[in-house]
């Protein structure tokens, strides 16, 4: 299955791309049907999906990032994390988005633990499994 994010070809079955982790599939919020993350409805029962746009992400064909510029400051976009259901599959996924500018390195691992507690705690919300320790 080729990533809509990215393009890479992942093995059948697969959840997540391998390459850059965007969730291969959408479940359906009334049936719990799996769907590619293109279909506006569900497969399987018409349902309108929850999606933000179709989009595809294509990359820029040159671009170094801040963060790889050797200094100490990193521009930090967002973190996200899935969260999965108790059927295992990505009920939504949580995004933090990070403060305009560059920022140190503490503020990135403070982003990280802020998103793996919200994770957690919508996670137990919906009594969804809980991320692999």
């Amino acid at each position: 299955m080729k990533c809509p994010g990215c393009q890479h070809e992942n093995p059948t079955g697969m959840k997540f791309c391998g390459e850059c982790a965007a969730p291969l599939t959408l479940s359906c919020p009334s049936c719990g049907a799996a769907n590619p993350p293109e279909h506006k409805f569900c497969g399987q029962c018409a349902a309108p999906l929850l999606t933000t746009s179709t989009a595809r992400a294509v990359a820029p064909e040159s671009y170094t990032p801040d963060s790889l510029d050797g200094s100490d400051f990193y521009e930090l976009r967002a973190v996200s994390a899935p969260v999965f259901n108790a059927a295992g599959e990505v009920a939504f996924t949580l995004t933090l988005w990070g403060p305009p500018g560059r920022v140190n390195r503490a503020t990135v691992d403070e982003y990280a633990r802020e998103l793996l507690k919200s994770t957690a705690a919508a996670t137990a919300e919906i009594g969804g499994l809980a991320p692999a320790s």
